[in-house]
């Protein structure tokens, strides 16, 4: 087909992303037994969109949410094919499926370039209104519905619902905290005619990391807090949407979060490339895939289909991972109630304000993290970021992180900070799995003082897994020993799994406190 008739095509019945060849009615979600509940009274949805949400069975309170979009031609159920309620109700975490409508667009496609037929009308890519407006309601009703954790919302979306999934993270960066695009295009593709649109699936725009970044900055301009990470996925042979914007999201989130548009990392991950950019931006290239999702029905991963693949592996949790999914865990307990110790030490440069004691030694603190990162100079993190888990539920507080995984290899991530004092406390939750005999996942924190190392807390696990569902506390460990002397804290990941690539260790640390 021509150019011109392909566009001719666009102006009539709209772009059209991932079509699905079934015209079999039993498709309709009414007519299908399922675990999926119709919800209809989530707000006023300017967008017209239709709610479908599973909930698993025991969530516990402060469950994760994530929310999932689907391409053109398909329905919420359609998308459920590729595991995520499957998950869900394994890891326990809720799952929201929004459905487009005809009424909006006559192929089912989410209106990721603005109004259907009329892409200068830019409603549908704008905080606070249509289509995206409706899905945030959503999320509204499932924090008012159940107690969801506010920190732990992630969106993710296929081909229209993959660019659909990049609008929500650059208009709502306060209610998601990670999403995937699978098979998508950059968030504000420059689009004012249908040709346009058309451009922006093939061959794609050619922008500027810059440029692309200032058109997320632009979405919400009153956002100052931190970005939501992104993992972007994308087969080689994908001929619907063009394999070029794959670059161009990783040039338009790199820049978003200030990251260098090279690799910091990269390597095969079954069978398959990943590289990371940072601790916040990830791509998949999936080798010799069309324009589908990832799957691997061999191992229980989803269902092949049309835009389902066998791929022999499964974006939907390799996703999970990146969420922090593997252990769904209810959230922290509060924090505990200050004793009202008079505090005569030097003032807490938190963010905000610890309230409790800090402590008198001479080189005592307390680390709270909060969520622009430590707040305390000197740390070299080596790997470990910021996370959204706070022990002490403070607003604005987070975590230190870590989460290495085996890859048939030797890896660790290791943070360092020079301290002085006489005890330590901190708050600690681990996820570690050992795979196999052969591996070992290990959480450490060490003391090196002149080239000897002394460990002061340890967890290995080499088979099965260990899981802390709920915040750790090791209060009063002695550093006596060490006589006053200026040592060097070192908080230690690691995996060792030459047999595998299921290994992982993943570790949060929290209200670090010297004293």
């Amino acid at each position: 087909m021509k150019r011109t008739a392909l566009i001719a095509l666009i102006a009539s019945s709209t772009v059209v992303f991932g079509c699905s060849s079934s015209e079999d009615p039993s498709d309709d979600l009414a007519s299908r037994t399922n675990p999926l509940e119709s919800v209809s009274d989530f707000g006023t949805n300017p967008g017209n969109l239709r709610m479908y949400r599973y909930v698993p069975t025991g969530a516990p309170k402060g469950a994760p949410l994530v929310v999932a979009l689907h391409g053109c031609t398909q329905k919420a159920v359609d998308f459920e094919g590729t595991g995520w309620s499957a998950l869900g109700e394994s890891r326990k975490f809720y799952v929201v499926y929004a459905e487009q409508t005809t009424t909006n667009n006559p192929v089912s496609c989410f209106d990721w370039w603005g109004k259907y037929n009329q892409p200068s009308d830019k409603t549908n890519i704008t905080r606070g209104k249509g289509e995206p407006a409706s899905i945030k309601q959503m999320v509204d009703k499932m924090k008012t519905d159940f107690a969801i954790d506010p920190a732990r919302v992630f969106v993710v979306g296929f081909s229209a619902g993959g660019a659909e999934a990049a609008v929500m993270l650059a208009l709502y960066p306060d209610v998601f905290s990670a999403g995937a695009i699978m098979a998508g295009v950059p968030y504000d593709c420059p689009s004012t005619s249908n040709g346009d649109v058309w451009n922006c699936m093939s061959p794609g725009k050619d922008l500027t990391p810059a440029q692309w970044g200032d058109r997320v900055r632009a979405a919400f301009p009153e956002w100052k807090g931190p970005w939501p990470r992104v993992s972007i996925w994308q087969g080689s042979k994908d001929t619907t949407v063009s394999t070029n914007n794959h670059r161009e999201l990783v040039d338009q989130w790199t820049n978003v979060h200030g990251a260098s548009t090279t690799a910091t990392e990269s390597g095969m991950v079954d069978g398959q490339k990943r590289a990371r950019y940072g601790a916040a931006v990830e791509t998949w290239w999936i080798e010799g895939m069309g324009h589908g999702v990832a799957l691997d029905p061999s191992k229980g991963c989803g269902k092949a289909g049309a835009y389902a693949f066998d791929a022999r592996i499964c974006s939907t949790t390799h996703v999970a991972r990146f969420f922090g999914l593997e252990g769904a865990a209810p959230p922290p307990p509060p924090p505990p109630v200050d004793s009202g110790t008079v505090d005569t030490g030097p003032t807490d440069s938190g963010s905000p304000a610890d309230t409790g004691p800090v402590g008198d030694a001479a080189d005592g603190f307390v680390e709270t993290v909060s969520s622009a990162g430590p707040d305390r100079a000197g740390w070299s993190l080596g790997g470990w970021d910021v996370a959204t888990l706070d022990h002490t539920g403070a607003p604005g507080s987070a975590s230190l992180h870590a989460r290495v995984a085996s890859a048939m290899n030797k890896s660790a991530k290791t943070a360092t900070l020079t301290i002085r004092g006489s005890k330590l406390r901190y708050a600690r939750r681990l996820s570690l799995r050992g795979a196999n005999i052969a591996s070992t996942a290990r959480f450490a924190v060490e003391i090196v003082d002149g080239g000897k190392t002394t460990v002061l807390d340890e967890r290995v696990q080499k088979l099965g897994s260990a899981t802390e569902g709920e915040w750790v506390v090791r209060d009063d460990l002695d550093l006596s020993a060490f006589g006053g002397r200026e040592i060097t804290l070192r908080l230690v990941v690691s995996i060792d799994d030459p047999w595998s690539y299921a290994s992982y260790a993943e570790a949060w640390i929290d209200d670090l406190d010297v004293r």
